[in-house]
C-alpha cells in the first residue's frame, strides 16, 4: 500500500444542545486530514491539516459546511516547557447556539505549556482575530493525566466559563 506522509480522522457526533431561549438536536460530521508532523531542529515542529465539518441544526433547519486549515509551529524548550504559534482558518461562522461558534475567520495564537511534574501540566493560550486586530480570548488549562484518560479544565476569560473534558490518552 501507500506510505503517505498524511493521515485522517472522522468523527460523528450526535447530541441535544439548550440555552436560555431554544433547544436543538445536532448532528456534526467531521474529517480532517494532517500531514505528519515536519521535525524543523532540534525541539522545534510544524503541524499543518485541513478539513470539512457538516453540521445540521433540528432548531431552525439549518445546516452548515466548514471548511479549516491550520498550521502550527511549535518549539520544546525542556521536558517541562514549550510554546507554539498558530494560524487557523474557518470559511463559516454561524451556529444555532452563540457558546458554539467559532468568533474569527481568520485567527492566530500563542501559547505554552508548563509540565508541573509528570501527572499535571499548565496551559495558557491567547487568540488574536488578524482580521480585525484584537485579542479575541484567553484561556487558562489545568491539564491532568489520570492514566489511560486524560482530563482538562478549561476557564474561557470571554465567556466567564469553565469547561471540563475527558479523553482517553492515545497509546
Amino acid at each position: 500500500m501507500f506510505d503517505w506522509p498524511v493521515s485522517y480522522t472522522f468523527t460523528a457526533a450526535y447530541g441535544r444542545w439548550k440555552d436560555t431561549e431554544k433547544t436543538s438536536w445536532r448532528q456534526d460530521y467531521n474529517l480532517y486530514f494532517t500531514r505528519d508532523t515536519i521535525k524543523l531542529g532540534p525541539g522545534v515542529t510544524l503541524d499543518l491539516g485541513t478539513g470539512v465539518e457538516k453540521t445540521f441544526w433540528s432548531y431552525d433547519s439549518s445546516q452548515q459546511t466548514i471548511l479549516r486549515t491550520d498550521g502550527v509551529l511549535a518549539k520544546t524548550w525542556s521536558p517541562r516547557f514549550s510554546a507554539y504559534v498558530g494560524l487557523h482558518y474557518v470559511n463559516n461562522l454561524y451556529s444555532a447556539f452563540a457558546y458554539s461558534a467559532p468568533t474569527v475567520s481568520f485567527e492566530g495564537d500563542v501559547g505554552f505549556t508548563y509540565r508541573l511534574d509528570r501527572m499535571n501540566a499548565f496551559q495558557y493560550s491567547v487568540s488574536y482575530d488578524l482580521a480585525n486586530h484584537r485579542i479575541d480570548d484567553q484561556y487558562y488549562t489545568w491539564i491532568r493525566n489520570l492514566h489511560c484518560w486524560e482530563l482538562t479544565l478549561t476557564y474561557r476569560a470571554k465567556y466567564k466559563m469553565i469547561t471540563a473534558n475527558i479523553a482517553t490518552v492515545r497509546w
